[in-house]
């Protein structure tokens, strides 16, 4: 299969789309144009969102495809492309982006949330109890999409920041390992997965949730999730040689 056809079944053309619209602004900003500039202006801005598309798109496809084609081999990509297509897989693969941008976009707010949240728990001292079936699922889909990683370093960091503001000491290299530490990060990536998971349902449907769920517990969209996951520096690094090449090209 040709690269662009594997982005296309990934759904990974809003890595190249975001690439592109952001280093349009930042050249709108070097140029000191404003946000709504003249219509000429605009329609020259434009034209150069066109033309990275039309030049530099069939670049990103090329980096995309051989960096996953890095991690897996040839011969297992090649088997892997048709069972990503089956209807499930796709609802994932195609709601992924929108997942991750309403998270990003979420987290200012969710971040006073949780200190808030993180206050509670040092003032009460009522264990975390046991996890539902429903915590249990939540925890399970964030760690089969990836997302767990981010939660729980969102997680220790806001315990760090409220333990320092009750007086813990920041040398202490037992701060975020006591007993305390614990079960505050633990009340507190219990809400974070409860949110993603409200995301990745509103995101893939909710007839389709559990079908999906299911999906991302076999292969082979595990064994892509791994492999996109584990490519992403050789792939940040090749797209950073892009936007150089792009650099030069402008100016």
């Amino acid at each position: 299969m040709h690269a662009p056809a594997i982005v296309q079944l990934t759904h990974s053309q809003p890595t190249f789309a975001q690439l592109a619209d952001l280093f349009v602004m930042g050249l709108r900003r070097r140029m000191y144009v404003p946000d709504h500039a003249d219509d000429e202006v605009e329609a020259e801005f434009a034209a150069f969102r066109t033309h990275l598309d039309r030049h530099h798109y069939p670049e990103f496809c090329e980096l995309f495809a051989g960096a996953l084609s890095e991690q897996l081999g040839r011969e297992r990509l090649e088997e892997m492309l048709p069972d990503l297509s089956r209807e499930a897989a796709q609802r994932y693969l195609e709601a992924a982006p929108q997942i991750q941008q309403e998270l990003e976009r979420s987290l200012p707010s969710l971040t006073q949330k949780l200190r808030a949240a993180a206050q509670a728990v040092l003032s009460s001292s009522a264990g975390s109890g046991a996890k539902s079936s429903g915590a249990s699922r939540a925890m399970m889909l964030a760690q089969s999409t990836g997302a767990h990683e981010v939660l729980h370093s969102l997680a220790q960091a806001v315990t760090r920041e409220v333990l320092l503001q009750r007086g813990a000491d920041a040398a202490d290299p037992l701060l975020l390992s006591n007993s305390e530490a614990q079960r505050v990060r633990e009340a507190l990536l219990s809400l974070l997965v409860a949110f993603y998971a409200r995301l990745f349902i509103q995101q893939v449907g909710e007839p389709h949730a559990a079908m999906v769920f299911e999906e991302l517990e076999r292969e082979p969209l595990r064994s892509y999730l791994r492999a996109r996951s584990a490519m992403k520096p050789a792939l940040d690094r090749g797209l950073m040689e892009l936007v150089g090449r792009i650099m030069r090209e402008v100016l």
